[in-house]
């Protein structure tokens, strides 16, 4: 009976244990605090950075462990699997530059890639090859030099450190798409036997995102890494562009698109708190308040319904208004009361966000749509509400 019972709650807990890790958060080195919210989100995955110029500096042998040594033991007692990232050149090994620059020999590069897998091979097992070479601004080399200096030298470290671990890459960028496509041609012809799981970067508009992964890069995947799994490794949208409640729509959307394409295994959001730059794209804001789009993905996590806002009549009237009240009845009493009604709410909550972005910065559009709502608050279905 105690067998019957036990095998009842483990597969009860296959949905969530599954659900859980698809979805992933880029934390770069996170501290205790920041594996709370992980753990209030409930993610199954964390991508955290091996900054090796950080790591072993400012000399060759000198190394600093303790801030890496807190997020892995964290991660694994929470039961969080960590991605780890190598990247960047510290100042010793390389011939003046920027940690961008390629390392003089890439004997050091293996030699770290071999210490860090080492330390940490209980504990992690999936490790990336650097972060976005085919930028510039992450890796001064040609892709040439990333495949025989980083990538083959890296993987080989990787499995002569733990047989049991993964190699992943090449962790491009997709900003600018059409050497993003020559880069990765490039990479995977000379040494995609070197990577067991492909990651790529897309960030933008969902329609944008999914655009990019199933016209461009999926037929390039098909072709040269059949049968690999592919991890979307960072994407996002930014809170400081249109406003937490569209950044929180995006994040919706794109998990619905991860979800409904069975050839991506995870993602990871770039980021889980905003730092002091002017760009936000976290989760929580820079003193960790959660923003909207944190009870979103975690809810997405959750398999929960989202109940959603009421963004286009909050753009026009503002957040106390009587108007925007009585259509939160409208939408709790009538609309969330049946299927199709719900499906109508489903389908609002996906459009909202974007009609209300334009209409907060149009003011002729905003009279329009207020005088609009008031019309349809004034019809009798209303008249024993507020208008």
């Amino acid at each position: 009976m105690k067998t019957f019972f036990t095998l009842i709650i483990l597969f009860a807990a296959v949905p969530v244990l599954f659900c859980a890790g698809q979805w992933g958060i880029t934390a770069h080195v996170p501290s205790s605090a920041d594996f709370d919210y992980m753990g209030a989100l409930g993610v199954g995955w964390v991508r955290i950075d091996f900054d090796w110029s950080d790591i072993e500096s400012p000399h060759k042998g000198n190394y600093n462990w303790a801030a890496h040594d807190i997020a892995v033991s964290e991660a694994h007692a929470r039961g969080i699997k960590v991605f780890a990232t190598i990247s960047y050149t510290p100042s010793w090994a390389r011939a003046g530059g920027g940690h961008n620059s390629p390392p003089v020999n890439s004997s050091d590069w293996q030699d770290f890639v071999y210490l860090c897998v080492s330390r940490y091979s209980y504990w992690a097992k999936h490790w990336g090859m650097w972060n976005e070479p085919n930028l510039t601004e992450f890796w001064s080399g040609s892709a040439e030099e990333y495949v025989g200096k980083i990538l083959i030298p890296g993987a080989n470290a990787v499995r002569s450190a733990d047989p049991s671990a993964k190699v992943l890459g090449p962790e491009l960028s997709g900003r600018d798409r059409l050497y993003t496509i020559d880069f990765f041609s490039y990479v995977m012809a000379e040494a995609g036997r070197y990577i067991d799981i492909v990651t790529q970067h897309a960030y933008g508009q969902p329609s944008s995102v999914f655009f990019f992964l199933d016209d461009i890069f999926l037929p390039l995947l098909l072709e040269f890494a059949q049968g690999k799994d592919l991890w979307l490794t960072e994407t996002g949208f930014r809170s400081d562009v249109y406003g937490e409640g569209y950044q929180a729509a995006v994040y919706r959307e794109i998990c619905d698109g991860v979800t409904e394409r069975s050839y991506i295994g995870k993602v990871f959001f770039y980021k889980l708190a905003d730092g002091a730059e002017p760009e936000k794209w976290g989760l929580l804001t820079e003193d960790y308040q959660p923003k909207e789009a944190f009870e979103a993905y975690r809810m997405k996590i959750h398999n929960e319904p989202y109940i959603g806002e009421c963004f286009i009549a909050g753009a026009v009237f503002g957040g106390d208004s009587e108007e925007l009240a009585a259509l939160y009845r409208f939408r709790d009493n009538f609309l969330l009361s049946s299927s199709p009604g719900r499906a109508v709410a489903q389908l609002y909550y996906r459009a909202g966000p974007y009609l209300a972005a334009v209409i907060s910065g149009n003011g002729l559009i905003r009279f329009l749509a207020r005088a609009h709502i008031r019309c349809f608050l004034a019809l009798p279905f209303f008249e024993n509400d507020v208008i």
